[in-house]
């Protein structure tokens, strides 16, 4: 019994590296939501979290007013009818009402309540404090948005109504490892809400993983035959 019990010490150690290369073979990223809602119909935006509170960003623009801001689509009577909700999907489908999105202020002269998107466009930038990967998000209103990242990725399109919208799903497009991302808006006008990212992580290649996971399994089984035959 106490022999036994002996083997099992060892084993378990060295089953424990193999699990080890398992999981450290692996990567695991949850998706996080920059939906803007955190802020009031007019404010100036130069920092954003994630609504999970995971990451975290700052926000410039330049055209118009050189100011990013909150635009509610829930408030009516405002400068900008065309950002009142609801908005018709491009593809027929169902009406939406998205709450806050940002736009790029139209003139630094007009006061923080009365927000209105810069009609000749303009460049939204958000800066992550670390490393992820861009799955999507919505356009909102008559806009051409092209999207350019700190590694080159481009990508571009258009909604062509007024009060139409598209959520854009751009898991395909590789989209992946930047830090930066532009929203040009082309010389028009338009907002776009609902930044779908997610943590950046890089996975042990297979193989180093492989070779840690065979080794281990390996180990064990010849311990198991040394204390077998004493």
């Amino acid at each position: 019994m106490c022999a036994q019990t002996s083997l099992w010490g060892p084993k378990i150690r060295l089953l424990g590296v193999a699990l080890a290369a398992i999981v450290l073979n692996a990567s695991v990223s949850v998706a996080s939501v920059i939906d803007f809602e955190d802020f009031d119909h007019g404010d100036l935006i130069t920092s954003v979290t994630s609504s999970d509170g995971l990451l975290t960003a700052t926000v410039s623009a330049v055209g118009g007013a050189n100011e990013a801001r909150i635009f509610d689509t829930d408030q009516t009577n405002t400068a900008d009818p065309d950002l009142e909700a609801d908005f018709q999907n491009t593809d027929g489908g169902p009406t939406i009402a998205p709450g806050n999105a940002i736009i790029i202020q139209e003139a630094a002269s007009q006061a923080s309540a009365i927000p209105d998107d810069n009609r000749s466009g303009g460049v939204i930038t958000i800066e992550f404090s670390q490393v992820v990967n861009l799955l999507g998000f919505t356009v909102l209103d008559d806009a051409d948005i092209t999207i350019r990242t700190d590694k080159g990725h481009f990508f571009r399109h258009s909604v062509d109504v007024d009060r139409g919208f598209a959520i854009l799903d751009l898991v395909g497009e590789g989209i992946t490892q930047i830090q930066r991302l532009e929203f040009d808006f082309n010389g028009a006008s338009g907002a776009f809400d609902n930044l779908i990212v997610t943590e950046h992580v890089t996975s042990v290649p297979v193989p180093l993983g492989g070779p840690m996971l065979l080794a281990g399994l390996a180990m064990a089984g010849f311990v198991l035959r040394r204390k077998t035959t004493g």
